[in-house]
């Protein structure tokens, strides 16, 4: 009897043990998978200002294209100016799809994630209860308190699985989330390569247009000098011919 006591000790020891690491790993499994949807979020909401920071550039470079259109007769021309303020236009509308699509693979990687957390934390729930009904039990004697014969005690519950069956469950589960929070980690870094990548896109793309401005600019500006120049030079001229 009293090697049977002993027996069955040893064995709920080792389930308690087994249960006490794997409420562990599912801690961890946990606490990782909240750092990782609130880094998540961070990149998630970088991204949604990166892409509400493209509307000025956009207004702008549409407003330069409205206003060139007010020019007069022959001043209306296709010039690099104007190349340069379409290609900024559909740019920054390609860089807008762009981190639309991130902001969009963003939201469905946290809805992964949250609901790969809700599975852990209640496999997490149910390892707790576990331990709690088992380390009660380990600590009971035959002297123990509120104890008294149960009829059929060594019957198997309905819907009772083998603890292999048990902690294979788990196991998925913990994968599971080492997976999502993977692939998350490899997304937020996508985003973080898009925001920059695209800014500089944009930046170079500005350059050249703000460039081909100056120097429309200064050509304009020489062709005014050069008319102002030549009316001047006929009005002397003329001057001379009919008041000389």
């Amino acid at each position: 009897m009293y090697l049977e006591l002993k027996s069955k000790y040893v064995f709920l020891f080792v389930r308690v043990r087994n249960i006490t690491e794997w409420r562990d790993k599912l801690d961890q499994c946990l606490r990782d998978l909240n750092l990782e949807i609130s880094v998540q979020k961070d990149a998630k909401e970088a991204c949604e200002r990166a892409l509400e920071a493209k509307n000025l550039p956009l207004e702008i470079a549409l407003e330069n294209l409205n206003v060139r259109e007010g020019r007069q007769e022959f001043d209306v021309v296709k010039d690099e100016v104007e190349a340069q303020l379409q290609t900024e236009v559909q740019l920054i509308e390609n860089i807008k799809d762009r981190l639309k699509q991130r902001c969009e693979e963003s939201w469905d990687c946290l809805a992964k994630l949250e609901e790969i957390r809700e599975i852990v934390e209640l496999d997490l729930k149910d390892k707790s209860e576990a331990l709690d009904i088992d380390m009660t039990q380990l600590d009971l004697s035959e002297n123990s308190a509120a104890i008294s014969h149960k009829p059929d005690a060594t019957r198997i519950p309905k819907g009772s699985v083998q603890p292999e069956t048990w902690y294979t469950y788990s196991e998925n589960n913990k994968m599971l989330a080492e997976q999502a929070m993977a692939e998350s980690q490899r997304l937020r870094e996508a985003i973080f390569h898009s925001i920059e990548q695209t800014s500089n896109d944009l930046r170079v793309q500005q350059d050249a247009t703000n460039f081909d401005f100056r120097k429309r600019h200064y050509e304009m500006k020489r062709a005014k000098e050069e008319l102002e120049y030549q009316m001047k030079a006929v009005c002397i001229s003329y001057y001379y011919q009919h008041f000389i």
